[in-house]
């Protein structure tokens, strides 16, 4: 392609020196006419093959432009992609965070049903007590004498019943009264193999009251 320039600009300056003067020779013009002719269709065709390449360019550089266009695309898809992973990633977190708290309540629940249910059975099976040791025992850390001493002695029997009820014992309420002075004598009883106790709450003490028939530890078993 230089060269092809470089020949039509030599032609360019060499005809007008062959043409000076009018004694030129016909050969001699029809010789630069010609060169003339033919630099100006290489020019053509150089110009031509110009076109052609600065088209093919053109082209191509649409095509990169198109390939750039699509390629933001797929890095702006990855972005949002790459968002959305987070975010799941976020939320099975908060998920599994908040199955972890739920078996932790589930467990606890457990448990605590499990408690309530030997607290329903006792309540639901009680027993008498099995010996005057087990009746002091109990008794020692009841603080029904110390918690209600400000409750009369009637009150204070039904509260030291129901707890020890509560408990799985049976330690109903017993009341004698003075028909002669209609004084009423309040306690619970205890039944303790054959014999019968008399348990005051106001102080935890005890003593028997009489030997009776023996009772089975469990009046009424569960099914």
């Amino acid at each position: 392609m230089r060269k092809r320039w470089l020949l039509v600009g030599l032609v360019f300056l060499l005809v007008p020196w062959l043409l000076v003067g009018c004694g030129v020779a016909q050969e001699v013009y029809d010789t630069a006419v010609s060169g003339l002719d033919k630099a100006q269709q290489e020019l053509q065709s150089a110009k031509a093959e110009w076109e052609v390449a600065q088209a093919k360019l053109e082209a191509m550089q649409a095509t990169l432009e198109a390939a750039q266009a699509e390629l933001n695309a797929i890095q702006a898809d990855l972005a949002a992609s790459a968002e959305s992973v987070s975010t799941v990633e976020t939320d099975l977190e908060t998920a599994n965070t908040e199955i972890g708290n739920l078996q932790a309540d589930v467990k606890t629940q457990q448990t605590l049903n499990l408690a309530l249910s030997g607290e329903l059975k006792k309540v639901k099976d009680p027993r008498h007590f099995e010996s005057v040791a087990e009746l002091v025992d109990w008794l020692y850390q009841d603080d029904t004498d110390t918690r209600y001493a400000s409750e009369d002695a009637a009150i204070m029997c039904y509260i030291l019943q129901v707890r020890a009820l509560r408990d799985g014992y049976l330690l109903p309420v017993d009341v004698d009264v003075d028909m002669e002075t209609g004084t009423n004598y309040w306690s619970n009883s205890a039944m303790i193999g054959g014999s019968l106790y008399w348990v005051y709450p106001w102080d935890d003490t005890y003593e028997w009251a009489n030997d009776t028939q023996q009772t089975p530890s469990h009046p009424l078993p569960l099914d």
